[in-house]
Parts: C-alpha cells; sequence; structure tokens
C-alpha cells in the first residue's frame, strides 16, 4: 500500500518554504480539472474550485515524527 508522508517544511530545503502553498496553487492552475486555485505567502491553506464547481481547502501541517527508516536511493521498497 501506498502511503504519502508529510513534508517536515522545517528541514526544507527551499530557503521560502513559506511559499509552499503558493507553489501548489500555481501548479494547480495548470490542470484541466481545476478553475481556480488560490494560496497566500506564509498561510498554510490552498483552497480551490474544480469545474464540476465544488470548492476544497488544503491545509498544510508539518510532519509528525515517525519512527520509520528513511528510504535511501539504492534501497528496494514493495509496495
Amino acid at each position: 500500500m501506498l502511503r504519502l508522508t508529510a513534508i517536515d517544511r522545517a528541514k526544507s530545503p527551499l530557503l521560502d518554504a513559506d511559499h509552499d502553498p503558493v507553489r501548489i496553487a500555481d501548479a494547480l492552475h495548470g490542470s484541466p480539472h481545476i478553475l481556480g486555485a488560490r494560496a497566500e505567502p506564509g498561510q498554510n491553506r490552498v483552497t480551490l474550485t474544480t469545474l464540476a464547481g465544488n470548492g476544497f481547502d488544503l491545509t498544510l501541517h508539518d510532519a509528525e515524527p515517525t519512527d520509520d527508516e528513511p528510504i535511501s536511493p539504492g534501497r528496494h521498497v514493495d509496495l
């Protein structure tokens, strides 16, 4: 089973990790299924509307501590 994990923005290599919601909104603008998306720098929310008229708020959270071992580039994992 594929499990998506949160990204620890405190450890982000990006100098302006507070702009992550804006980057997500910009990427959503390129989707043919999204009518509109917006976010403000420093906020943790991305608001989007689909072509079907459904509205969604995506809220970003810091990653929770985990005991999982990180996957190294040379390591094979069966999903």
